[in-house]
């Protein structure tokens, strides 16, 4: 039996139910309850305070013994009847300093008696909103009241644990198997609920975890709360995401993230205060996600159906509770009733979208079968054509080698070939040039003959080397850099001079050593300087500069010629290739040169890069280590 009726109350006193009958004017408050705001001697009460209430009950005789289920209360109580103290829940207490809050459901056996109960509870409340007997004790007998007890925390237990693993089971669906942020969301909602369960009601968290504090418990329940229906709403967004305006869901949790940042920084004598707001705030949240699915549902929508349905229950639950918990209605808390409606009905969407998405992937399935039969036939007709196509490739490919090594002896033999005449021309302009004196003009002759010459000589190495005919043999030395620049440049003035063009050298003050093969480095030398006159305009300048830091000796020849054009960059070191700059004063160009250069800078462990534009000139630098 709920002691639901009129108790005599007393409030900034703490009686003893003697004093409470010998009250002249005796004031009732039917509970449950709460004081604030109440009238009490023609002036209202505070949330903060304390209080006596005093019941008598006439109960028969009998050997059976009695019991009294005491529920949470607010904030802190203690049980007398009959003059004994049985029972205390948190501390009461005058002040605050006195006073200690808690929440647990407990059972007293009643001792002894005569048919006559004087149940007196003193409460004190210093921590939050509303204070009073907020639940109305039940009394019976022993074995019914435990197995009143026992049937609601199973209950409860029940929804907690359902919920739980219905969140688990979700993490599951993500981690392993249908990878869908929904499934995450639905979780953590699921997760949020069960420990909001948890927190109410029986007060499970609390047999959990004993020594939990009042603030620490106040906290769990608000911010369960505010997180459970800004989740809440991330998942309607997920559902129906093209029909809810994102301002609105931006207001709404935005709303209750500030108000679970407030609870977690503010004491539960102010955080208590936010509930009200909460509440206002929850029912226009449903009232618009009602409005919006309302009309998704009028276009027969089966999902919006669905979580109307749910919404509803989960709504009429939350209304109850907040009304029960103002003590205006005594129909007791609905909210996991509602919850596991509201989680069923969420289920069945999620179990429709899975079960669309499980036929699609059967459909493509079959899909892929098929086109995979078909590919396989395709695969084994082209598997054919290309091992036709290979074999004919390796017939080509071993004629092309025998062709190759063919070309290859045919060059090498010309070039052998050509070696002797060139050098039997040279042997007899020596002998013509030391038979006595020759006019000038027979000079200049035998000159550009023997000039000729050893351009011809040095093509025919060119191919040889370039064929590989010619290996490269290094004979390292330490060359004096600025004296070799020095001789070089003096070497090609007058050539240059002939197109009246300036070269200018630019050397290192301190004087810079190279340890490498002077013919080789002496022939790239030659080649880019050659090329530099070659392809410079009359009048313009060529610029020979040598530098040097910590990791590099650089020397980079710098004309203001025609430049290359960025496109034609990764032919300039092929073989045989034909640019589009002509050389300005009718020279020949075999396309032999550039690849020279970087066949020679290979060997020599350096590198050989190019900085050039169309009209703006071109700059070859060779890097060497300064090691």
């Amino acid at each position: 039996m709920k002691l639901q009726t009129y108790w005599q109350f007393h409030y900034g006193d703490f009686l003893t139910d003697k004093e409470m009958q010998k009250q002249e004017k005796k004031t009732y408050f039917k509970a449950p309850n709460s004081w604030t705001g109440e009238l009490w001697k023609e002036n209202e009460m505070p949330a903060h305070g304390y209080a006596t209430y005093y019941l008598k009950v006439y109960v028969p005789s009998s050997q059976e013994k009695l019991a009294l289920k005491i529920p949470p209360m607010g904030t802190a109580s203690k049980l007398i009847i009959n003059g004994t103290v049985l029972a205390e829940v948190g501390r009461v207490g005058k002040t605050e300093q006195q006073a200690e809050p808690a929440y647990k459901d407990i059972i007293v056996k009643v001792p002894d008696h005569k048919g006559e109960l004087n149940i007196v509870f003193h409460i004190s409340n210093f921590d939050y909103r509303k204070g009073g007997l907020w639940q109305a004790p039940a009394l019976g007998f022993t074995d019914a009241v435990y197995q009143y007890k026992a049937r609601k925390y199973q209950l409860e237990f029940f929804v907690f644990g359902s919920i739980f693993f219905m969140g688990f089971y979700h993490f599951g669906l993500f981690l392993f198997g249908f990878r869908n942020s929904l499934n995450i969301i639905f979780g953590s909602i699921c997760l949020i609920s069960a420990i909001r369960a948890s927190s109410v009601g029986q007060y499970v968290i609390v047999d959990i975890f004993p020594s939990i504090s009042w603030e620490l418990l106040i906290r769990i329940e608000f911010i369960s709360y505010f997180m459970f229906i800004t989740i809440t709403v991330f998942f309607i967004r997920g559902l129906f995401d093209k029909i809810f305006s994102k301002m609105a869901i931006k207001i709404i949790t935005g709303v209750f993230i500030g108000l679970s940042f407030l609870t977690i920084f503010l004491p539960a004598k102010l955080s208590s205060y936010l509930i009200p707001f909460s509440q206002l705030a929850t029912i226009s949240s449903a009232l618009y996600c009602f409005f919006v699915l309302s009309k998704e549902a009028h276009k027969k929508n089966l999902e919006a159906i669905i979580f109307m349905i749910g919404l509803s229950a989960l709504t009429l639950a939350l209304i109850n509770d907040a009304l029960f918990y103002s003590n205006i209605i005594l129909s007791g808390s609905l909210f996991n009733f509602g919850l596991m409606l509201y989680f069923v009905t969420h289920s069945m969407i999620l179990a429709r979208r899975f079960s669309f998405a499980f036929f699609e992937v059967n459909r493509l399935t079959m899909k892929l079968q098929g086109s995979n039969a078909t590919l396989e036939k395709k695969v084994l007709l082209r598997t054919e054509r290309i091992e036709n196509q290979k074999n004919e490739l390796e017939t080509k490919n071993k004629e092309l080698q025998k062709l190759n090594v063919e070309k290859d002896g045919l060059i090498s033999i010309i070039a052998h070939d050509l070696k002797a005449p060139f050098n039997r021309s040279k042997g007899l302009l020596n002998l013509l040039h030391s038979s006595g004196p020759l006019t000038k003009d027979q000079e200049e002759v035998i000159n550009m003959i023997y000039k000729s010459t050893d351009q011809g000589f040095e093509l025919i190495s060119d191919l040889l080397l370039l064929y590989g005919e010619n290996q490269l043999v290094q004979k390292k030395e330490l060359i004096n850099l600025n004296s070799l620049l020095k001789e070089t440049t003096q070497a090609y003035k007058k050539l240059a001079a002939a197109k009246k063009i300036k070269l200018n050298v630019e050397l290192e003050r301190n004087t810079v050593m190279l340890n490498t093969d002077l013919g080789l480095f002496t022939r790239v030398l030659d080649n880019l300087l050659t090329n530099a006159i070659k392809f410079t305009d009359h009048g313009k300048n060529i610029f020979l500069k040598l530098s040097r830091d910590n990791a590099h000796i650089c020397i980079s020849v710098k004309d203001e010629g025609q430049g290359i054009p960025e496109e034609e960059h990764n032919l300039l070191f092929k073989r045989f290739q034909t640019l589009s700059p002509k050389p300005t004063g009718g020279e020949g160009s075999t396309g032999l040169g550039l690849s020279i250069v970087k066949q020679i800078m290979d060997e020599l462990s350096g590198t050989v890069t190019v900085n050039s534009q169309s009209g703006k000139g071109s700059e070859f630098i060779l890097k060497f280590p300064s090691w």
